[in-house]
């Protein structure tokens, strides 16, 4: 992409692509990380219902100075979304599917709404 003739603003302007992203240099996972996501797959492998509380409670256990947002973290690399996970359904299910749509009339008044017009009290 790195064309002499061509400055790099305009390269990136016909590519739609931000100056950014361009001179972006992604960083190395540390050896640790992958240590920790290691045991993290091997320990959830054994047993899935361990969550990022148990995980990083049971990694303090083993010697690792961890927090939960590190342990969050590595999970969510590790483990993809299932359609069958709450999250996954939360997210990207409409809010209709979920009765957060409109609110009806009954929903919005009560029962004062079945018995005068337009809810009117």
């Amino acid at each position: 992409m790195n064309n002499k003739a061509i400055p790099i603003t305009r390269q990136c302007e016909l590519l739609s692509l931000n100056q950014s992203s361009f001179y972006y240099q992604p960083v190395p996972v540390s050896d640790f990380n992958l240590r920790l996501m290691e045991l993290i797959d091997r320990q959830y492998t054994k047993d899935p219902a361990y969550g990022v509380p148990r995980m990083t409670t049971w990694l303090k256990k083993q010697g690792y100075q961890v927090n939960r947002k590190r342990i969050a973290r590595l999970m969510g690399q590790l483990t993809p979304w299932s359609p069958e996970s709450r999250m996954y359904s939360e997210r990207y299910t409409s809010g209709s599917e979920r009765g957060c749509g409109r609110p009806t009339p009954e929903r919005e008044y009560g029962a004062r709404s079945l018995l005068l017009p337009n809810g009117q009290v």
